[in-house]
């Protein structure tokens, strides 16, 4: 990510109603990512969640698992939707949040899973290369990782609005 966090503005214009927006996938995701997790146990270390937002992911893995969670956004606008939810109650206590991007987050020396939901295509393909080599590297074990990637669009025929 250049130019660091406080450069991040890919979400400026939507992140007020990201929220909203990104609620109604959910419901499909959430077992298949709690499926995903089922072998994860609490003492393996934190959860890294990558591209948090504003933590619809981070409410299934606090659901799903007992582990902390490591949940990375840079999107300040994003981060305090984050908060804002996370402020109540004990779930609370259970995530750290880190102001940053993915290629920017200090790794813990062990991590139970990765989970990046919708947010792959947001980093350019060396940033991407540097992220693998980055959470496999060194002695951290085996781990699930769940990401999504968007579809790719379907070819189709378009009239030519040539007169």
């Amino acid at each position: 990510m250049e130019g660091g966090v406080g450069d991040y503005q890919e979400y400026a214009a939507s992140a007020e109603y990201l929220h909203l927006l990104s609620g109604p996938a959910w419901p499909a995701l959430r077992p298949r990512l709690s499926a995903a997790l089922s072998g994860v146990t609490a003492n393996a270390g934190p959860v890294l969640e990558l591209g948090a937002g504003t933590g619809l992911g981070t409410d299934v893995l606090l659901d799903t698992l007992g582990n902390e969670v490591l949940a990375v956004e840079p999107s300040a606008a994003l981060r305090g939707v984050l908060l804002a939810r996370l402020v109540d109650g004990e779930r609370a206590g259970r995530v750290t949040v880190f102001p940053g991007g993915a290629t920017e987050v200090p790794l813990p020396d062990r991590i139970a899973a990765v989970v990046g939901m919708h947010m792959v295509g947001h980093l350019a393909p060396p940033e991407r290369k540097r992220l693998w080599a980055a959470v496999r590297n060194g002695s951290r074990p085996a781990r699930p990782w769940c990401s999504t990637c968007s579809p790719r669009p379907r070819p189709s025929r378009c009239r030519s609005s040539r007169g």
